[in-house]
């Protein structure tokens, strides 16, 4: 064999090994759906995570907010409004121990999402029909800060 379809062939086997895993492919869907609920309800999301369970986490005041102390900052592709004096975070999240995308002791998955609460400015109504502003995708080990357990 000539040196060029040497090459060529050791090209393409090199080529071939570099594809994502299953497990990899897997994991990007979920990063790909997380990020799709913005501008959906809560009650779309759920339909979509059938299997998972979604829980308020916690309510703080947005980044721009005029309140002091704590408050959220932004996600990647957050259109939540941050001068709101409520914003809350729920979640689903799910524990997979696959070894080919955990390792032998596993890994966390999950999908937090914020939203603006019916009254933002009293006691945080959250309902099915609640529309998603924020959403961000974690994995690994320990559990996601917004998985309720």
């Amino acid at each position: 064999m000539s040196p060029r379809p040497l090459a060529l062939a050791c090209a393409l086997v090199a080529a071939a090994g570099c594809g994502k895993t299953r497990a990899e492919k897997i994991l990007d869907e979920q990063r790909a759906q997380c990020a799709s609920y913005v501008g959906k309800t809560i009650l779309d999301a759920e339909r979509i995570q059938t299997d998972l369970v979604s829980l308020p986490v916690r309510c703080l005041p947005g980044q721009d907010s005029s309140a002091t102390g704590e408050r959220f900052a932004r996600f990647d592709g957050d259109t939540c409004d941050h001068h709101e004096l409520l914003l809350c975070d729920l979640g689903w999240c799910y524990y997979s121990n696959d070894p080919s995308g955990c390792g032998d002791f596993g890994c966390w998955y999950g999908c937090g999402i914020r939203v603006v609460p019916k009254d933002a400015n009293g006691d945080g109504i959250i309902d099915d029909d609640t529309v998603i502003c924020g959403a961000r995708f974690a994995s690994g080990q320990p559990a996601p800060p917004f998985c309720p357990f």
